[in-house]
């Protein structure tokens, strides 16, 4: 019944071309945050909705705003469980979003909803995850995807037309390649870490399932027994901090663990809300990244970081990957970490900046955008703003 009243009422509410809408989880991140920013440089005389569960988050979007001097844009933002915000949503002609915003929001002739899922994906996903309930797939009339391959990809694990999944580069990839600047700076990210004078590598471990585990598994379960000492030995001799930043799922939020290793900090979530920075600001400003089946992967590939494979072990990763890891690794970017002598060589490239494996890789038309074109832009044409 609901459902139904829902439907009704989405074709009742006008929309508005100029009045363009945002959400993502967590509140005010990732791909719908950098699209904001982007037509906040690039558009006029638009008005801006952001939905946001979280008061404190609320009231920063409504000061970065401020502070990005936006002349004749306007912002309103409102919490989710509200009836009017769901109204508000529905008056959008645009919405971006990572994440399902109201369960029964639908696209329509007037309504544009752009699915700005976060991450190119090499686990699976949607509708190929066999743990995913279907009704919770996202749905969306348009999507991205960074390659034709990646096109493929988001066009199955959504059900989706491939016609309707727009070949570009994320929102989020722009700081990346300098197209949209951070709202930090290096010497701010330097101070709260602690890093003067230091390489900053940012890894980024992916959630753990639970699935028919007795305890929660993290990223732990999948290193070998003394990676944690080579990671913390080498990057103290190459004067780097390894900064890991656990997703909000992840067990370790949870453990009252004393983490004692003084070159690899661990920054629960709690701690990096507390840091109020973008993600991709911070990695942006970063010279490295570490991760296991990360989409952060894919996003790096292309921007000279060098990238550390950890912590992914085929026979205990359960939710499966949607093509073969050998395509990652293969990349130029990429060292497996194994041993204390891979973790070396990566550290050594960390410090140099210099990639000490020569370009032959696998399949690099599958996996990195070379297009020059702003991403952000080819997005917005496709919904004609």
């Amino acid at each position: 019944m609901m459902k139904w009243l829902s439907r009704i009422v989405q074709f009742l509410v006008p929309t508005w071309k100029s009045r363009i809408g945002y959400y993502s989880e967590p509140d005010y991140t990732d791909n719908a945050f950098y699209m904001y920013k982007y037509i906040l440089m690039h558009r006029d005389n638009v008005t801006h909705v952001w939905i946001a569960s979280d008061k404190d988050t609320a009231q920063r979007i409504k000061r970065d705003f401020e502070n990005y001097n936006c002349g004749e844009h306007t912002l309103v933002v409102l919490p989710r469980k509200s009836i009017y915000s769901f109204l508000c949503m529905l008056s959008c002609g645009t919405i971006f979003y990572s994440h399902t915003v109201y369960r029964y929001l639908k696209p329509t002739t007037a309504r544009v909803l752009v699915n700005l899922w976060h991450g190119m994906p090499i686990k699976r996903i949607g509708v190929l995850d066999n743990a995913r309930k279907l009704e919770n797939i996202p749905y969306g009339s348009r999507f991205v995807a960074s390659t034709v391959f990646f096109q493929y990809i988001i066009s199955s694990v959504f059900k989706v037309d491939v016609r309707d999944v727009v070949l570009c580069e994320q929102p989020r990839c722009e700081v990346l390649k300098g197209n949209i600047f951070p709202d930090i700076s290096r010497d701010l990210v330097s101070s709260y870490f602690s890093a003067a004078n230091k390489k900053i590598v940012i890894w980024l471990p992916s959630f753990r399932d639970k699935y028919n585990s007795v305890h929660s598994p993290s990223f732990l379960d999948d290193l070998d027994e003394d990676m944690l000492n080579f990671l913390n030995f080498e990057a103290g001799m190459s004067n780097t901090i390894v900064i890991v930043k656990l997703h909000k799922n992840d067990s370790l939020n949870n453990d009252s663990r004393v983490w004692s290793f003084d070159n690899v900090l661990l920054l629960k979530s709690s701690e990096w809300e507390k840091a109020g920075m973008q993600l991709y600001d911070l990695v942006s400003l970063s010279d490295g990244i570490m991760s296991d089946v990360s989409s952060i992967i894919i996003d790096c590939l292309g921007t000279a970081k060098p990238i550390g494979l950890v912590g992914y072990d085929a026979e205990s990763y359960q939710r499966g990957l949607l093509f073969p890891y050998r395509l990652v690794e293969g990349q130029r970017e990429c060292y497996t970490l194994s041993d204390r002598e891979s973790v070396a060589a990566y550290f050594q490239a960390v410090s140099s900046g210099e990639m000490a494996i020569p370009p032959d890789d696998i399949a690099r038309e599958l996996l990195v955008n070379q297009s020059a074109v702003n991403g952000c832009e080819i997005i917005l044409s496709s919904v004609n703003l």
